[in-house]
């Protein structure tokens, strides 16, 4: 769940609307993840951040199989990998 501002948000709805292309869903997820974080970071670091907790949730939310978590997140298997590398996600 993502908590914005007292709401719950059911992650596992935004990611099911962002699988199915509902630009809205995207849309809120990352508002809600970038304002959490803005006034602590530069904005590289909050894109960096944000990247990280999506495909971390994405992970999860498919429970790490990896390549149907890339589909979801409508990157290649292997950007994935690399992406698990660069932030060093494990399960």
């Amino acid at each position: 769940m993502i908590y914005d501002g007292g709401d719950t948000i059911e992650f596992q709805h935004l990611l099911d609307g962002w699988a199915a292309g509902d630009e809205a869903a995207r849309n809120q997820l990352l508002e809600v993840e970038t304002s959490r974080t803005v006034g602590s970071f530069g904005l590289r670091d909050i894109l960096a951040d944000t990247e990280r907790r999506v495909i971390a949730q994405a992970l999860e939310h498919e429970d790490w199989n990896r390549t149907r978590a890339a589909k979801l997140l409508g990157i290649s298997r292997r950007q994935l990998f690399d992406k698990i590398q660069q932030y060093r996600l494990q399960k």
